[in-house]
């Protein structure tokens, strides 16, 4: 049951953005701020702070991902080595 609603829904999803309205809508939004259906328009510096937000926490995750990935390698690793044998030519 999850399955077909799942998959219904995509399907309403990728039919409305095969429609070249909504396509249309959405590049005129992102690229010049006017919002669909109005006269109005979001002003440039609001849009270029939206930009540079997303692309900040992009490369935050980017990086936070980066060294959670190094960390559990280099614990990994350690974890795996075995001690120092000592005294052993005796």
């Amino acid at each position: 049951m999850k399955k077909l609603f799942f998959l219904s829904v995509l399907a309403v999803i990728v039919v409305a953005l095969v429609s070249n309205d909504v396509m249309n809508a959405l590049l005129m939004f992102f690229l010049a701020g006017s919002i669909p259906g109005t006269s109005y328009s979001v002003p440039y510096w609001f849009m270029m702070a939206v930009y540079c937000t997303i692309i900040a926490l992009m490369v935050a995750h980017y990086v936070e991902r980066a060294m959670v990935h190094h960390h559990t390698r280099t614990v990994a690793r350690r974890g795996t080595r075995l001690p120092k044998r000592r005294y052993s030519h005796i």
